[in-house]
């Protein structure tokens, strides 16, 4: 199939030329070192042209990685659209295309949250990974942010095997694209296309607009299409700066008549809530649009918003001006198109950027804009210590005051500004520096477990000078701050979600726990403003690294890449974003966003708990209120002689149950007719459709038993599937057919079974079938098993093979092993000799690393270890 006729199949028109030719170069084996083209030219359909070269042979795992928030989730949109077209076809063009291409998934990373997790167990589908420097490069270096460190090397092995990474704009993030290149020449099977409007010199192998492109109607009206620009400076405090940009923005909206759609792009979110809360108290109609909102949140206001100002729209609008005030977020990527824009001063390449968002298709022909500065930080003696970018604000300002002295004003159309570029070389910027990735830091990387060095992974991502600093925060309306000691409870039963997570940096954070809230942040992911002191205790929150590292800290403890749940009393966010200012309780949106996310491979839970179920009517409300009360009641409150009265617990849950059916509600029909429930600690309900993933998450205790050699021949044939093509494939499966031989000693089969008479009687087991927690509490007792004992270890033991590789793989199929384990409570315990390894193990993980390096060692995990969970998903659905 050509690229073409696949191209126009999914959009309904063609492709343009360099499109096109970027899917030659990469089907012939010369993939671009760089696509350089304008902004408004179609960079991000290079997703479309990695998807069609991995139908023909090129990498699965397509990275499309940009360190812009809201660009992510566009480009997730367009992503889905492809992997939508390409499931729903069963005949005509792309029927072919997507037999080529197998099952298809589309994932997008904005933070470690809940939803994040289960992607990597499907190594053998074709991948489009959306999402931001942080999130990738962190999972290529071993240190997921977000990611339990169990799970490290999972990531790692997916990220860094069989990948195209494409990085957009990739002048911001020249220390992660060095990483990548060091990464690529140390083992790391991966690709690397950087892509830019503004790709400067030395780009190397570079794709850019052929003859062909600037002859086309639609590019010649988009690269033509004249941006005049107009010079201003203010006083520099926002007391002042903002009153300035709010009378330019009102100026050029009345030069360019009723309907008009202005934007207002400033560096810092502090000064755009600022003067969005000024635009709308003078009662124009206004929307703030910042990288620093929840993408729940985000996603009423685009879904409001964008039918007014996407490329392509109706421009022929009578009423009042429409203000939208932004921040960096809207630089790069998004389907964003203003009428005109008023803009703080940045360096040239960013202001490039941002009148990029103006007349993207051509359709106006003319705007007029205006660029404002701070006064103070165009001195020299204050010119560093302008926020976000400082000197470069400076050099920025020079060069366009001898630009507009020279040619009676500025010009920022694409082509024009090329002419003008040719004839005034632009300022330098000062660029990022990062340390070099050598093999020493690799092997520290690599290793895991409670005795692994520390290692952060940010210089390498952003340089030394901009290391990443934020905290994924979410808010919860169910978490009492007088009883800290039920938050973990709560938040297990509903865990973080991607649609209620705020990014935030790690200062502001801690100011919102002291009290302080300054607000100071810009939208570039990795840059560090300057904080204040803290002291060593900021009280209580609930940090969350997956379901086994779920605890609550000090503030003062929690570090960057953390995800942190807080009381919704505390404050700090309206739907705007981050709100310093606002003292109100947030609202609690969970239960909207998983409603937003339901996926039948999840969970999906309701919470009944009164501060969180508005979604009820109120006369219903009380209803079952009262009804849970009485269920609780029955189950809990009875004489210990005579045992809980299973007939009125059941008359109980009937009556419950009626009244939840007589809502009919929809959220409540997505449960299905089998929900079960659960108690809070607090005494209120959450309703829950497990999901199938989450079963076989639980491990040994998905309350359904597995025969041990059932389940080690079904994993086993799982990774001959997942490694059918692999140089190691006999090993895989080996390995997987051996991970759980250590589940045959006696003391894990009481775990197991419940007893030591039913251990006896057989069968051996994999998988118990014990639910209740009460249950595998008092099952663990009586195995006397020792706290920190791990079967994998014991499984060891029944190899018949001294083969270093195929050891490593059966000791590391949950986690631990690389080289570290968790220590024993008691050395002396049952069972407990089986797991001493005689000091020989951390320098058989360093001689395998040496000889494999990082990525591949960790893909043949990956292997092993989705083939154990898979199994169980297959395991738990029977």
């Amino acid at each position: 199939m050509e690229f073409e006729t696949f191209f126009e199949a999914i959009h309904g028109h063609r492709p343009f030329p360099w499109q096109s030719e970027a899917a030659r170069w990469l089907c012939a084996g010369r993939p671009p070192e760089v696509v350089g083209v304008p902004t408004g030219c179609g960079k991000t359909a290079m997703i479309d042209v990695a998807l069609y070269h991995a139908a023909y042979g090129g990498p699965r795992r397509i990275f499309f990685i940009i360190d812009r928030r809201v660009v992510v989730d566009e480009a997730y949109l367009r992503a889905e659209r492809l992997r939508q077209a390409l499931t729903d076809t069963t005949s005509g063009p792309l029927a072919e295309l997507a037999q080529r291409l197998g099952e298809l998934q589309v994932v997008r990373l904005r933070g470690g949250v809940h939803t994040d997790e289960s992607w990597p167990w499907y190594p053998e589908r074709v991948s489009i990974v959306l999402s931001t420097v942080d999130q990738v490069g962190s999972r290529l270096l071993h240190r997921g942010y977000g990611v339990s460190s169990r799970m490290w090397p999972v990531h790692a092995g997916f990220v860094g095997n069989d990948a195209l990474y494409l990085v957009d704009e990739a002048h911001l993030s020249s220390p992660f694209v060095a990483t990548v290149q060091a990464a690529a020449s140390q083992g790391a099977d991966l690709r690397l296309i950087r892509l830019s409007a503004t790709p400067g010199e030395n780009s190397g192998d570079m794709l850019t607009l052929s003859e062909q492109d600037h002859e086309l109607p639609e590019l010649k009206r988009r690269l033509n299409a004249r941006k005049h620009v107009s010079l201003t400076s203010a006083p520099s405090g926002d007391a002042q700066f903002v009153p300035t940009m709010v009378e330019q923005a009102e100026t050029v909206a009345a030069s360019h008549g009723s309907g008009a759609v202005i934007g207002v792009v400033v560096n810092q979110v502090r000064t755009a809530r600022r003067i969005f809360e000024r635009l709308h108290g003078k009662r124009h109609e206004t929307v703030l649009l910042t990288g620093r909102v929840r993408p729940n949140d985000r996603q009423r206001t685009l879904d409001q918003l964008l039918p007014r100002i996407h490329a392509g729209r109706d421009r022929h609008r009578e009423g009042s001006p429409l203000f939208v005030v932004a921040t960096q977020t809207v630089e790069v990527g998004a389907d964003l198109d203003f009428d005109a824009l008023v803009t703080e001063l940045a360096p040239l390449s960013a202001l490039r950027q941002r009148f990029g968002r103006v007349d993207r298709l051509g359709q106006l022909g003319q705007s007029n804009n205006h660029i404002v500065a701070r006064d103070k930080f165009l001195q020299k003696k204050d010119s560093a210590k302008a926020p976000v970018y400082g000197a470069d604000l400076r050099e920025s300002w020079l060069w366009l005051e001898q630009a507009t002295q020279e040619n009676s004003g500025i010009d920022f159309g694409a082509l024009a500004m090329a002419h003008l570029l040719e004839a005034m070389p632009p300022p330098k910027e000062s660029a990022s520096h990062c340390p070099r990735l050598l093999p020493t830091h690799l092997e520290r990387f690599a290793q895991t477990g409670p005795d692994a060095p520390r290692m952060e992974p940010a210089p390498w991502l952003h340089g030394p000078s901009r290391p990443y600093r934020e905290v994924s925060v979410l808010w919860r309306a169910d978490l009492n701050t007088e009883r800290p000691e039920h938050w973990p409870g709560h938040v297990l039963e509903r865990p973080p979600q991607l649609g209620e997570a705020l990014q935030l940096p790690i200062h502001l954070f801690r100011e919102l726990l002291s009290g302080k809230g300054r607000g100071d942040a810009s939208d570039l992911e990795g840059t560090e403003e300057p904080g204040s002191s803290f002291s060593d205790h900021l009280g209580k929150v609930m940090r969350w690294r997956g379901a086994d590292e779920a605890e609550i800290v000090d503030g003062a403890d929690v570090v960057p890449g953390d995800t942190v749940l807080l009381p919704a009393s505390l404050g700090g966010c309206d739907a705007f974003g981050w709100a310093p200012g606002h003292a109100g309780p947030v609202e609690d949106i969970g239960e909207a966003c998983a409603v937003a996310e339901d996926n039948r491979e999840r969970p999906f839970v309701l919470r009944l708990h009164p501060t969180v179920d508005h979604w009820m009517p109120a006369e219903s409300r009380a209803e079952i209120h009262e009804a849970i009360r009485t269920l609780h009641a029955a189950e809990h409150n009875f004489d210990e002689e005579d045992g809980p009265d299973e007939e009125h617990i059941e008359t109980a849950r009937i009556a419950l149950r009626k009244r939840l059916n007589d809502l009919d509600h929809p959220w409540l029909r997505r449960l299905g007719s089998t929900f079960g429930y659960r108690w809070l600690p607090d005494g209120w309900l959450v309703l829950r459709r497990e999901g199938i993933e989450e079963s076989a998450a639980r491990g040994t205790d998905n309350g359904r038993k597995v025969p041990l050699n059932e389940h080690s021949d079904g994993v086993a044939a799982y990774a001959a599937n997942l490694a059918a093509n692999h140089p190691e494939r006999d090993r895989i499966v080996r390995a997987a057919k051996n991970h759980d031989e250590g589940k045959r000693i006696h003391g894990f089969q009481i775990l197991l079974h419940g007893d030591a008479v039913r251990a006896a009687a057989g069968p051996l087991l994999a998988k118990s079938g014990l639910s209740s927690r009460s249950a595998q509490k008092a099952a663990r007792e009586r195995s006397g098993l020792p706290r920190g004992f791990r079967h994998e270890l014991c499984s060891l033991d029944y190899l018949d093979d001294d083969d270093g590789l195929l050891r490593h793989m059966v000791a590391t199929h949950h986690g631990h092993g690389r080289p570290w384990f968790p220590p024993l409570e008691d050395e002396d315990g049952p069972s407990a000799e089986r797991v001493h390894l005689r000091g020989r193990w951390a320098s058989a993980f360093a001689n395998l690393l040496q000889r494999m390096g990082p990525w591949r060692l960790a893909e043949l995990e990956l292997l092993v270890r989705a083939a154990d969970i898979r199994r169980s998903i297959e395991e738990a659905q029977a």
